[in-house]
């Protein structure tokens, strides 16, 4: 099964009209994108791609072990990836509790490390919307970014993390919460 350690914000009206907006305004920009549906928006901690069944009870039990602090965090900003070339990801930003996610990522990948999971590279707090599957106008895609680049979709309370099961389909991801792990 494919897994990823995530930080869902909790949507509501005003978080799923930007995110709806910011689509919209994509969808208008000659090129091609795949949007992230809204409900599927999230901070992903840790992907641990393909796990075998049977190491799920030992990643839910390290889960489990760790102990941090509930916190808000605030989503701020938009931005792609990579940051110079062409875009592959549009993506928006952490402004306050960035610190703290760092750091509840690193408490993650630490433990999950003991099972073997590769710590990723470089770890940068994100909320991918879309992705870019190619762009015929750049200058629209840049006035689109400029123009939000400051955007504030609001404060949001981290009050647990969630082991998801991601299952591709033609239609996109299919995500299914396994379980959620409280902060404390």
């Amino acid at each position: 099964m494919r897994l990823f350690i995530g930080l869902f914000p909790e949507k509501g009206p005003n978080f799923d009209e930007i995110i709806h907006s910011l689509h919209s305004e994509l969808h208008d920009i000659e090129g091609k994108f795949s949007f992230v549906p809204t409900p599927n928006v999230h901070c992903t901690l840790q992907f641990l791609g393909e796990v075998a069944e049977n190491k799920v009870d030992d990643v839910t039990f390290l889960l489990n072990e760790i102990k941090f602090e509930n916190f808000t965090y605030s989503i701020r900003g938009l931005g792609v990836f990579p940051p110079r070339g062409r875009p592959r990801v549009v993506w928006l930003g952490v402004g306050e509790g960035y610190q703290e996610i760092i750091d509840l990522a690193k408490q993650i990948h630490h433990a999950m490390k003991q099972l073997g999971f590769p710590k990723e590279k470089r770890f940068h707090p994100h909320l991918t919307i879309a992705r870019v599957k190619y762009l015929k106008d750049f200058p629209r895609f840049e006035a689109f970014m400029e123009k939000h680049k400051s955007i504030d979709i609001g404060v949001y309370q981290a009050t647990h993390v969630s082991l998801i099961q991601s299952t591709l389909t033609p239609q996109g991801a299919k995500y299914d919460v396994l379980k959620d792990f409280p902060l404390s």
